[in-house]
C-alpha cells in the first residue's frame, strides 16, 4: 500500500488486481484481513481523490456473492460492478449494484468473444442470436 504514493504523475488510471493481495506495514493482520482491506480501501480512495485518478479495484466474491471482506469496503467506493463470468452459451451479465452518481442497479448482458467483449441486447438474448 505504501508505494502507491511511487505511481508517476502522469498516470490517469490505476487498475488494482487483487484488493486481497495488498497489505500494509502500517496495519497487524493478513493481506486480506478485514484491517488490511480497510486500510487499501481508505489509502487508494485518498489517492483517487488527491491525484483526480480513477481507480478500479478487482475484488474476489464470496460463496454468497458478495464483495469478499467487510462492508466497509462497499460504503467507501463510489460504484460497486460486478461481473459475472460469460459462458458459451449464456451471456455474462455486468451489474451495477451501487453508484454514488448515477442510477443502479443496473444489468447489461455481454459475451465474451475473440475480439472482446460484445453487448447483448434483450432483442438479441430472446433469439438466442448474438
Amino acid at each position: 500500500v505504501e508505494d502507491l504514493t511511487e505511481i508517476p504523475s502522469a498516470v490517469r488510471l490505476v487498475i488494482v488486481d487483487s484488493l486481497h493481495r495488498l497489505r500494509s506495514s502500517e496495519v497487524s493482520g493478513a493481506a486480506g484481513s478485514n484491517g488490511q482491506l480497510i486500510h487499501a480501501v481508505e489509502a487508494l480512495v485518498g489517492l483517487a481523490r488527491a491525484r483526480s485518478l480513477v481507480v478500479l479495484i478487482i475484488s474476489h466474491v464470496n460463496r454468497e456473492g458478495d464483495a469478499s471482506g467487510t462492508t466497509g469496503v462497499d460504503h467507501d467506493v463510489d460504484a460497486l460492478i460486478e461481473m459475472t463470468r460469460a459462458e458459451e452459451i449464456e451471456p455474462g451479465v455486468l451489474r451495477v449494484k451501487k453508484n454514488r452518481h448515477g442510477p443502479a442497479p443496473v444489468s447489461v448482458r455481454f459475451r465474451l468473444t475473440e475480439g472482446g467483449i460484445l453487448y447483448v441486447a434483450e432483442e438479441e438474448e430472446a433469439d438466442g442470436e448474438s
